[in-house]
């Protein structure tokens, strides 16, 4: 029983850092600088809410930052 707790445990630990990774956002398919206003938040790995990823994309392209990496879908 121990054992079936500790590997349940493990599971949920793993499963919920898989989750946390920051993905690189796909700026290739949007036509920056514009970008539609439908809003799908993202938080940047820079603590922003962005209206969704290509708001994200359209922010490093203009202001020509460092990458910022999607930290999860919805608002920080």
């Amino acid at each position: 029983m121990l054992a079936q707790i500790v590997l349940l445990l493990c599971l949920s630990a793993m499963a919920t850092a898989a989750y946390d990774c920051p993905t690189v956002p796909n700026c290739s398919r949007y036509h920056l600088p514009g970008c539609t206003k439908e809003y799908t938040p993202v938080c940047g790995t820079d603590g922003i809410t962005y209206g969704n990823e290509c708001d994200l994309c359209a922010r490093m392209f203009l202001e020509k930052r460092n990458i910022i990496l999607i930290s999860k879908r919805g608002e920080c």
